[in-house]
C-alpha cells in the first residue's frame, strides 16, 4: 500500500475515533444531529490535515461568555489549532500531527483563505445544532480568525477592536479583540 494512502487511512481511523461522540447524547432527535455534527467536523479536520498542516480541534461551551447579543440559543465554541508545535489541551476532541516541514506556511495560507474558513464555518454550524462560534488560530501566534453564528443560521467574520476601545466587560456579539 502506497505511503499516501496509508496516511490518509490512518487519518480516517483516527478521526473517526476521536470526533465520533463529540457532543454528548440527549434524546433520540439529537442523536441524529450529533452524527451529523461528527461527520461535519470530521471532513472540515480531514480536509484542513490533507492540505498538509497538523490540527487540534477543541471545544468549548462557553461561547456567550464575555460577548453579548448572540442571536441564537446556540453555547459551543469550536477552535481549529493549526501549525506546529501544536499540542492537546483538556477540551481537545482530536489531534493529528502532520510531518510535513510546510505545516506552519499551509497553516498561514489557511488563515488568509477568509472564503475557505467562512465554507467550513457555515457547514459546521448547519449541522452542529449548538455550535455558534467556530474559530482557525495559527499554533502559539496569538493569530486567529472567528466566525459567528448570525440571525440567518450562517455565519459572519468577527470585527477585530482595539481592547483599548473596549467601553466594559462584554463585546458586541461581532466583535473580537486585535491580536
Amino acid at each position: 500500500m502506497n505511503k499516501t494512502i496509508t496516511k490518509s487511512l490512518t487519518l480516517n481511523a483516527l478521526l473517526s475515533v476521536f470526533l465520533l461522540l463529540p457532543f454528548s447524547f440527549k434524546t433520540p432527535a439529537q442523536a441524529q444531529s450529533n452524527q451529523d455534527c461528527s461527520l461535519a467536523l470530521n471532513q472540515v479536520a480531514e480536509q484542513i490535515y490533507n492540505y498538509g498542516t497538523s490540527i487540534n480541534v477543541a471545544e468549548y461551551n462557553d461561547a456567550n461568555d464575555s460577548y453579548i447579543g448572540n442571536p441564537s440559543s446556540r453555547k459551543a465554541m469550536i477552535v481549529f489549532g493549526l501549525g506546529n508545535p501544536i499540542y492537546q489541551d483538556t477540551n481537545s476532541i482530536l489531534f493529528v500531527e502532520n510531518s510535513s516541514t510546510k505545516s506552519d506556511s499551509i497553516a498561514a495560507n489557511i488563515l488568509n483563505s477568509f472564503q475557505l474558513q467562512q465554507d467550513w464555518a457555515n457547514h459546521l454550524v448547519k449541522n452542529c445544532n449548538n455550535l455558534a462560534v467556530v474559530t482557525f488560530s495559527k499554533a502559539h501566534s496569538g493569530w486567529s480568525n472567528q466566525y459567528a453564528i448570525q440571525t440567518n443560521g450562517l455565519t459572519a467574520p468577527r470585527e477585530c477592536i482595539d481592547p483599548a476601545m473596549s467601553s466594559g466587560k462584554f463585546l458586541p456579539w461581532n466583535y473580537t479583540y486585535c491580536t
